[in-house]
């Protein structure tokens, strides 16, 4: 890909965000729910570094 590609998709994919953006989204998570499982809330983006690393060190943990 050269420079000007990678620009032009660039801008592509942020064209396509924005207009995405424009209007309100609602996500349909029913086949989850349906076979048991049970959604959570993500960390804040703020808190993620901290889960990460957390979730690192307990699989590190695990023998």
């Amino acid at each position: 890909m050269s420079h000007a590609e990678a620009r032009s998709h660039i801008r592509y994919a942020f064209n396509v965000w924005e207009a995405r953006s424009a209007r309100a989204w609602t996500l349909d998570l029913s086949v989850l729910t349906d076979a048991g499982v049970t959604p959570r809330r993500p960390p804040r983006a703020g808190e993620r570094r901290g889960v990460a690393a957390a979730t690192l060190a307990t699989e590190r943990a695990v023998p």
